[in-house]
């Protein structure tokens, strides 16, 4: 970080969201140099005539199009490109930030985006199959209610796909549970979750069937 930066902490999105003493925290200066340079470079914001980074820049009159729980999940797939250890603590702040706000919808998002990341990373260690699971089961859990705070917030608007009856029900399959597969594709095509639920149904369906029936 810059002269400045060190004194002060970061500034730029970091410190305009509040993140500064997680980012001190979780980050070396180093790594912090790493991920500015990288996010300047691809996603840096105009705003001023200026340029806002991730802790440099300031952002007086700066309006953020996201809230502070998707800001943070949107960083994981750069952290895991420049500091891959950390990538871990991105989705454990970014779940904080979604449980503190209250919405359903925010803890959604980032289950989604944690599922995918963590079970990517399944072959590293058992520990992040494990974590993937239990944010598909979560996502699923948590589904009823999500899709309808969707339709309402977004009305008129078909939800989108849902990765944690995906994921279970694919692993359902693959361990030769063809019923739980078949319940988890039904509940989410029941709800409206956008997806090939009717193919995969179908074809469960088919692996039931007697053969000669």
């Amino acid at each position: 970080m810059g002269l400045l930066s060190n004194i002060m902490g970061p500034q730029g999105l970091i410190g305009h969201y509040g993140l500064t003493d997680w980012w001190l925290t979780v980050f070396t200066p180093q790594e912090s140099d790493a991920l500015e340079s990288e996010y300047t470079q691809s996603r840096g914001t105009a705003a001023g005539g200026g340029l806002i980074g991730l802790t440099r820049g300031m952002v007086q009159g700066f309006t953020p199009k996201q809230s502070p729980a998707r800001f943070v999940a949107g960083l994981a797939p750069l952290v895991d490109e420049v500091a891959h250890d950390k990538e871990p603590a991105v989705w454990a702040k970014a779940e904080e930030l979604a449980l503190a706000s209250g919405s359903l919808l925010e803890l959604h998002a980032v289950y989604s985006g944690s599922v995918t990341a963590f079970y990517a990373r399944r072959a590293e260690d058992e520990q992040y199959m494990q974590a993937a699971l239990s944010a598909a089961e979560e996502l699923v859990r948590m589904a009823p209610e999500v899709a309808e705070e969707y339709r309402r917030q977004r009305p008129g608007r078909d939800l989108p796909p849902h990765r944690g009856f995906k994921l279970l029900a694919v692993l359902a399959e693959k361990r030769d549970d063809d019923d739980e597969a078949l319940s988890l594709c039904r509940q989410a095509q029941e709800q409206g979750w956008a997806g090939d639920w009717d193919a995969r149904i179908a074809r469960l369906e088919e692996k039931q069937r007697p053969e000669g029936g």
